[in-house]
């Protein structure tokens, strides 16, 4: 087992007290394993990659277990998780300017990386081969010119050449686990299309393991082989992606794939889910989906569902508990 959550639950400290984000949430991830996280904006999606990733803000508290290999990330300390950060796990953000330095190079930032992972493998670092193995690694991503973008700057390439650079840190690195928030969000579809080819080639030539996260269920489709749909903060559906846009057990999973604009002739609104997500600082009682599904029933609003195995699935839902 490569990533094991039980009860993971994360606080945020806020000006009227703590603020539940994730709430009792298990997962488990085996190697090499592509995994997609879809969910409204405000799902806690985001939140859950950066709690696996050791990335939580100061304000942040974080209970429950989470470990990757064994190793227990909720009680590490921050030196441990910068040897955790890379080389065990890689975070993709949506915006790739974050993960560089803008006043360093390019070509320093990904000799750094190559650094690095020969100092954690205690191997001797050799500066010729490494510069070698960058450029090798950046005609891989379709660079056409690898030495005049080393000497570039983060600010002088557009964003999906820069995207391209963090994915070519993490092919220089190899961890065992990727997490994607986001990462085509900001690209137009040409691109979007070559940056899942590539985070796929990731998975395939190395088995590297992937949390793709998205609040796009059809991109998703693309990419993953499993599907965890999340809302406020919970786990309501989750299992094999194909079984699941067949046949969704969770209204709300039904809902997102109803929205999903189709190509045809047909006249009408697109469907939508009624409502808006909820603010984490006033959480419904009851099933959290209840004031926006239309399938509620009365236990719905006075009693939280717990999550139970429906058709080799795992689902949060009174209708079938």
């Amino acid at each position: 087992m490569l990533l094991k959550a039980k009860d993971l639950t994360v606080y945020y400290s806020t000006i009227i007290g703590k603020t539940k984000i994730l709430d009792s949430l298990n997962l488990n991830i085996e190697k090499g394993e592509l995994v997609g996280i879809v969910g409204e904006s405000g799902s806690g999606k985001s939140t859950l990659g950066f709690a696996v990733a050791g990335l939580m803000p100061p304000n942040a508290e974080v209970k429950g277990n989470l470990e990757i290999e064994g190793k227990d990330v909720v009680g590490m300390k921050e030196k441990e998780l910068q040897q955790l950060r890379g080389t065990e796990v890689f975070m993709i953000f949506q915006n790739p300017l974050n993960s560089l330095n803008p006043v360093k190079t390019v070509g320093f930032q990904l000799l750094e990386a190559v650094r690095v992972r020969e100092e954690r493998k205690k191997l001797k670092y050799n500066e010729e081969k490494a510069v070698q193995e960058v450029i090798e690694v950046l005609k891989e991503l379709r660079f056409p010119d690898p030495e005049r973008i080393l000497s570039r700057y983060p600010h002088q390439l557009s964003g999906g050449q820069v995207q391209r650079i963090v994915i070519a840190m993490a092919l220089l690195l190899k961890p065992k686990l990727l997490i994607a928030d986001e990462p085509t969000s900001a690209l137009d579809v040409t691109i979007q299309a070559q940056v899942i080819s590539l985070i796929r080639q990731l998975n395939q030539e190395y088995g590297i393991a992937l949390i793709f996260i998205t609040h796009d269920i059809a991109l998703a489709n693309v990419v993953s082989d499993r599907l965890i749909v999340m809302y406020a903060g919970r786990l309501m559906e989750d299992g094999p992606t194909d079984k699941i846009l067949k046949n969704p057990l969770h209204p709300y999973t039904a809902g997102l794939i109803s929205s999903i604009p189709k190509i045809r002739k047909e006249d009408g609104e697109l469907p939508s889910i009624r409502g808006a997500p909820p603010s984490f600082l006033v959480l419904p009682k009851g099933c959290k989906f209840s004031p926006r599904c239309a399938k509620v029933m009365q236990v719905c609003k006075e009693r939280e569902p717990s999550e139970i195995e429906v058709e080799g699935r795992k689902v949060r839902c009174w209708l079938y508990g």
